[in-house]
């Protein structure tokens, strides 16, 4: 524990308690999640030592990074990277209370990546199982990073489905409710709400409670997007969630057609068009001069250029002002060719 210096507490969950540290070598933040194995029940225990080695697999720009595992004889202690932009449910809470509304393209820009970290779960047979705004974080870039995989299963060999019910009440599908098995179209559904929550800063389904809340996920379709949001894309949007809040597990889309929908494929081909523009800009620019002093203009040169191309879009300020960051552009586009070559090989 030499290596890790505590900054401040974060939180609290189920397994543990959630600490901000530093690396003493390097000074980077990361976040530490402490476990007290002595108090967990073997059940526990095993899940505790599973979300380490769930992480310890994982290498997704979409997904949190695993930094290390440390443990004793009755604690494990998971090293993860740190998301200095907070969560989406701070970040869509504050947008609601400033009466703002998502912008169509950060919408549909965080669903692109949260789409493609899911479908990279579930092709290493991982199923997240406890989706929800809180457990999806943000870079200071605006990057969407897909975290807590506290409860994620990995399924093996012999069966697609698990059967544990787990889960955030707004976002059980009714399969769930319905006592069937959980599947991949669960994790979809989880993706459907966040969508809608994204879209109108409202669940698709609230209630005061537990039962009533079952009943209107079970028989209710949300409230329309158009009561809380304006614009041309509204019915696209619409139809996109529908998809994703199919009540029939079977029929409900898969998550390489969600991204072959209209409404984000156009916004696919937007960004690529931007970021070739941007790119175009970049190479027509005049080198920047050389510093005096400095050893000479090729070094310096290539510094510039290398850095300049890590952010191919305009810079937008967090979407609480109705935009995204540049580092969003690099990111997005990297996705967008990953998603493509995954969808001609199945």
């Amino acid at each position: 524990m030499d290596r890790y210096e505590i900054i401040k507490k974060l939180g609290a969950g189920t397994y543990g308690t959630v600490y901000l540290c530093r690396q003493t070598d390097t000074g980077r933040q990361c976040v530490m999640k402490r476990m007290v194995l002595r108090s967990l029940s073997d059940k526990e225990r095993d899940s505790a030592h599973q979300e380490a080695e769930v992480l310890r697999n994982l290498s997704h720009p979409n997904i949190v990074a695993y930094v290390d595992a440390l443990s004793t004889r009755s604690k494990l202690y998971l090293i993860m990277q740190f998301c200095d932009g907070g969560d989406l449910e701070q970040r869509l809470q504050a947008l609601k209370k400033e009466n703002g509304t998502l912008p169509d393209n950060q919408l549909l820009d965080w669903f692109v990546q949260m789409t493609l970290a899911l479908q990279y779960l579930h092709s290493r047979r991982i199923l997240h199982r406890d989706l929800k705004t809180a457990n999806v974080f943000l870079t200071r870039g605006n990057i969407i990073k897909l975290g807590d995989f506290g409860v994620s299963r990995v399924l093996n060999a012999t069966t697609e489905l698990a059967k544990t019910f787990v889960g955030t009440p707004y976002y059980l599908s009714p399969e769930l409710l319905n006592n069937q098995p959980y599947g991949h179209a669960s994790d979809t559904w989880a993706l459907g709400c966040i969508f809608y929550e994204m879209a109108t800063l409202e669940h698709p389904f609230e209630a005061k409670n537990f039962p009533s809340l079952a009943q209107k996920i079970l028989n209710e379709l949300p409230v329309s997007m158009a009561t809380y949001r304006q614009g041309a894309t509204v019915p696209e949007l619409e139809d996109l969630t529908g998809l994703m809040l199919e009540k029939d597990p079977t029929r409900r889309a898969t998550l390489p057609q969600l991204l072959e929908h209209q409404v984000v494929q156009r916004r696919m081909l937007e960004f690529v068009t931007e970021a070739e523009q941007k790119s175009a800009e970049l190479a027509a620019a005049p080198p920047p001069a050389p510093l005096q002093g400095s050893g000479g203009s090729g070094s310096r040169l290539g510094s510039a250029r290398s850095g300049s191309a890590s952010g191919l879009l305009t810079a937008h300020p967090p979407a609480s002002q109705h935009n995204q960051h540049q580092d969003q552009g690099q990111h997005q586009h990297q996705h967008q060719d990953q998603h493509q070559h995954q969808h001609q090989r199945q």
